[in-house]
C-alpha cells in the first residue's frame, strides 16, 4: 500500500493521504460499518474477504454529491 501511494504523489495525483492518514480513514470506515465487507468461500474451498465494491461506489458518489 505504501508503494501505491508512493506511486500515486509520484505522477502528481492530487490530495494522497499519508499512510497513517489511509489507515486512520480505514479504521473509521471498519469502525462505522459504511462498507460491508463481504466473506465468501470459493466451490474449490478457499476463503476470500473483500469489500463490497457496490457500496463503495455508492459511498463515493454520495460523498461527492
Amino acid at each position: 500500500m505504501k508503494i501505491l501511494l508512493w506511486l500515486l504523489k509520484e505522477v502528481g495525483t492530487k490530495d494522497v493521504p499519508s499512510f497513517s492518514g489511509l489507515r486512520k480513514i480505514q479504521a473509521k470506515i471498519h469502525a462505522e460499518g459504511i462498507i460491508p465487507t463481504v466473506n465468501w468461500k470459493s466451490p474449490k474451498g478457499n476463503t476470500f474477504s473483500f469489500n463490497d465494491p457496490c457500496s463503495m461506489v455508492a459511498n463515493v458518489s454520495q460523498s461527492v454529491i
